[in-house]
């Protein structure tokens, strides 16, 4: 099951050649902007953490002593869950541990790139997540810009921006 397209007949012809990646990215920017704007950057920051350790720990679970063989034998869909499961969680921890630190709006700028910093923090997991992969391929651009080559540089990035975002 892929999803690449989406057909709405009320926006323009131009609009369809727009790929679909780059339209969800967009909106999850703005969400996150939003959100940012209204209660701070706090919760993009607690995404781009969350994003890097569940990644981390989703990796580990092959190697892990139960859940070895669970998580080699379940479908794509099973463990798409099981990413989502183990994203809210460490999220819901993350939250507790910082939401004091940044739970006040800096304005329309520092929350623009707190949600820019965010999303791009979600891209990144998703693109090295093969569950989520199986679920929906963002495309080659995104694959290319976002990959694994770029992975960590982006991901210190992030966090260099996040970290002077405060102060």
């Amino acid at each position: 099951m892929h999803i690449t397209a989406l057909s709405f007949s009320f926006l323009p012809p131009w609009f369809a050649t727009i790929p679909l990646g780059w339209i969800i990215i967009v909106v999850g920017t703005l969400l996150l902007t939003f959100d940012a704007m209204r209660s701070g950057p706090a919760r993009a920051a607690v995404i781009v953490v969350t994003s890097s350790i569940a990644l981390f720990i989703y990796s580990l679970i092959p190697y892990t002593y139960f859940l070895d063989t669970f998580v080699t034998t379940s479908t794509s869909l099973v463990s798409a869950a099981i990413f989502g499961g183990l994203f809210i969680f460490i999220f819901l921890l993350m939250h507790r541990i910082v939401f004091n630190l940044g739970s006040t709006s800096d304005g329309l700028v520092m929350s623009f790139i707190a949600g820019v910093c965010g999303m791009i923090a979600v891209t990144i997991t998703w693109l090295h997540v093969p569950a989520l992969m199986m679920l929906w391929n963002p495309g080659s651009e995104i694959n290319l810009l976002f990959g694994l080559p770029y992975a960590l540089g982006w991901f210190i990035g992030i966090y260099i921006v996040l970290a002077f975002l405060r102060s």
